[in-house]
């Protein structure tokens, strides 16, 4: 097409020598201007050639577009086809979460409805032996097919505890592996004669229970739970900074109790060897005594300040032999008590509430990008309507 139009643009040449000018024109052939008989043929014209010529280019054009888009937006690759997998997988997506979490609840009231008939009744009734152990044989046969599906789909690597997002699936198969091992491996080993002690180890399955924490993975993709898995997602969040106020608690509760043992302990133990008490001072100092006379029982007693558990008890009798043994007491529970808990609670509560931020900025950027996903694959379906209607025409 390139070459014909070059051809046709291309402008005549200017001879200026006579002889190309003679030779130009003995090489020219001669062309009849109308050929007569039945066998003749008329001259071509150039410029109908040249039309014809593009017309054929552009309709061999368009039929190979036409055919390469066909075969595109049919393979998997296709925008319309992603779009519509999108569209499709997202429903059926959310259909399976929301159909596994009713069957997690339904294992979870199984397993309890058991454990408390063992310990309640000494053993499960007649009537319900069967068909908990069926239900357990159905939970266990469900799980199992719901694990190799996952890992098919995700991949083994998904299902390696080496990132927070694969810690789910990695305890999720854990926990399917334990209650393959339970239910189906160790009754094998027994019809085969190997048995053996798995009391302690038929406890284990009450761990089948964690299975709940995969119901907040669920919700954190329903709209409708978004403050359930704020809440949740806080606790997850906080488990380092509870750790470490357990460490300030406990430093702050030995400094208390070494003053305690010098200021208070010291002087109870000087009342004690007193012979003039009377038989009921005698039964108050004794219990002073195992209040505070000692490392361990003074820091006890401190803990039992800090969760503000009947301190009356231990502070009222204290009073009445060593009258500023309040400011003490006061001390303590302002700094381990109204600082450092409202503290603690600040800092879990703005992680709480910086997870959400990133939440929702997270959620908008996939939202953002599944609207441009989903325009990519209208605007290829509309051009290749386009392409459709030109190849038709």
């Amino acid at each position: 097409l390139q070459t014909a139009l070059q051809h046709q643009a291309r402008p005549p040449e200017v001879l200026s020598d006579p002889v190309a000018i003679e030779d130009q024109e003995r090489e020219r052939p001669v062309e009849n201007p109308v050929s007569t008989g039945s066998g003749g043929r008329k001259r071509r014209n150039t410029p109908d050639s040249t039309a014809q010529v593009i017309a054929e280019e552009l309709r061999a054009n368009i039929k190979a577009t036409f055919l390469r888009r066909v075969s595109y937006f049919s393979s998997e690759a296709s925008p319309s086809r992603s779009l519509y997998h999108c569209l499709i997988g997202a429903g059926w997506e959310k259909l399976f979460e929301g159909s596994f979490c009713v069957i997690i609840c339904l294992n979870c009231i199984s397993i309890g409805l058991e454990a408390h008939y063992e310990v309640k009744t000494g053993g499960v009734p007649h009537s319900l032996v069967d068909f908990l152990a069926i239900c357990e044989h159905i939970f266990t046969g469900i799980f199992t097919v719901e694990l190799i599906l996952r890992i098919r789909a995700l991949g083994y690597h998904r299902f390696w505890p080496t990132s927070s997002s694969n810690l789910w699936n990695f305890m999720d198969a854990l926990i399917v592996v334990s209650g393959i091992v339970f239910t189906w491996i160790i009754p094998i080993l027994k019809l085969l004669g190997l048995d053996a002690d798995t009391s302690s180890a038929r406890s284990l399955t009450a761990l089948r229970a964690f299975r709940l924490f995969r119901l907040a993975h669920v919700v954190r993709k329903i709209e409708l739970f978004h403050e359930v898995w704020v809440l949740v997602r806080g606790m997850s969040d906080s488990i380092r900074v509870l750790f470490w106020t357990i460490i300030v608690i406990f430093l702050i509760t030995y400094i208390f109790a070494v003053f305690g043992l010098a200021l208070i302990s010291k002087q109870i133990f000087e009342i004690s060897q007193s012979e003039s008490l009377s038989p009921i001072e005698r039964l108050q100092v004794d219990e002073l005594s195992d209040y505070f006379c000692g490392l361990g029982s003074i820091m006890y007693s401190l803990v039992q300040v800090v969760t503000l558990d009947s301190h009356s008890v231990i502070m009222r009798p204290l009073m009445k032999y060593i009258p500023w043994s309040w400011l003490y007491f006061y001390a303590y529970m302002a700094i381990a008590v109204l600082v450092l808990m409202n503290l603690v609670t600040a800092i879990i509560v703005e992680n709480a509430v910086s997870n959400a931020r990133n939440d929702e900025e997270r959620q908008l950027r996939y939202r953002e990008q599944k609207k441009r996903q989903e325009l990519m694959g209208l605007k290829q379906l509309g051009g290749s309507q386009c392409y459709c209607f030109i190849y038709c025409c």
